[in-house]
């Protein structure tokens, strides 16, 4: 039985701030796909923050779908929860609203595409992960030496290449590898059709992607509670646009450098952007891997404070 609860004093509270940056192609600037969402008090005292990547022809419209129905789904699920009117198990009624969100994404424009998600509810002193995808969440806690942060995973990236997620798209029917032409290995693996070209994705559990479920793909999420500590500093979720040119630790230092020297509660998502672009840009000039376009970049941080003793 994991149960959260509202009732007590909490340690901890959250300032939360978000940014994000639209990609770009041979072409100039496309559609941002990425969303990033922050509700405070979505209940009593208890905070949600998520990223959502979408991916696909229609993957804005699927990412913009879960940010307005997510809060809406896991708010009342809370306040029934925290009321003791749900199953004792929070994290299998997450999992259930997830799999009741995906549910509504049918119809043709949802065949290919979809979208990633990392939630993170903040109640008091517990932290509830749910992860879809490779949208990263990090936690940030004071190191060793003085003015040093340790980042810790939250979440785990579902690859198609993962060993337990590639093992579940295979006994479905599916392959996993790389595009190949002309002999050359282009990009991440991929799933496919056993013997077939399609459908492409690089991940392995999204929101909406009607024919990748048909050979795997789950909108279930992978679950986690981290009970906070005086030590934790902060919370950082970003879209995969970020943690293809950040490392987790960086994310954190740079998130909590712009804390330090700034008020505004953006600011630590910002710097974790603009970073990024930086170095998305400079593989362009550089020529590098993928130097043909840049991701979306979204990140999403919560600080983590001491709460006022009253």
């Amino acid at each position: 039985s994991i149960r959260i609860s509202n009732a007590g004093q909490p340690r901890t509270r959250c300032v939360a701030g978000q940014y994000s940056i639209g990609g770009a192609d041979g072409s100039g600037p496309k559609e941002n796909q990425d969303r990033g969402l922050i509700v405070m008090n979505i209940c009593d005292r208890t905070n949600l923050l998520a990223v959502m990547d979408g991916h696909g022809e229609h993957g804005g419209e699927v990412s913009e779908f879960l940010l307005n129905e997510m809060p809406v789904a896991l708010g009342e699920l809370l306040k029934r929860h925290m009321k003791g009117r749900t199953d004792s198990n929070v994290l299998r009624e997450v999992s259930k609203q997830f799999l009741k969100i995906d549910s509504k994404l049918v119809g043709p424009k949802y065949l290919n595409s979809g979208s990633t998600a990392t939630a993170c509810i903040q109640a008091g002193d517990v932290l509830v992960l749910a992860a879809l995808g490779d949208s990263r969440a990090v936690l940030g806690s004071v190191g060793q030496s003085p003015g040093t942060y340790v980042a810790t995973l939250l979440s785990f990236d579902h690859k198609a290449d993962r060993p337990e997620e590639q093992s579940r798209i295979i006994k479905a029917g599916g392959e996993v590898h790389p595009i190949y032409s002309h002999g050359r290995q282009f990009g991440p693996a991929r799933l496919f059709k056993r013997g077939e070209e399609y459908p492409g994705l690089a991940v392995s559990r999204a929101f909406g992607d009607r024919l990748s479920k048909e050979i795997g793909v789950v909108a279930e999420p992978e679950l986690a509670v981290h009970e906070l500590s005086p030590e934790d500093r902060c919370v950082v979720l970003c879209s995969d646009g970020v943690w293809d040119q950040l490392t987790n630790e960086e994310a954190v230092r740079l998130a909590m450098a712009a804390a330090t020297a700034s008020s505004d509660p953006h600011a630590p998502a910002l710097a974790i952007c603009k970073e990024a672009r930086r170095r998305w840009e400079r593989g362009l000039k550089t020529g590098g891997e993928g130097s043909g376009s840049i991701d979306d970049i979204t990140a999403v941080v919560g600080i983590l404070l001491p709460c006022e003793v009253t």
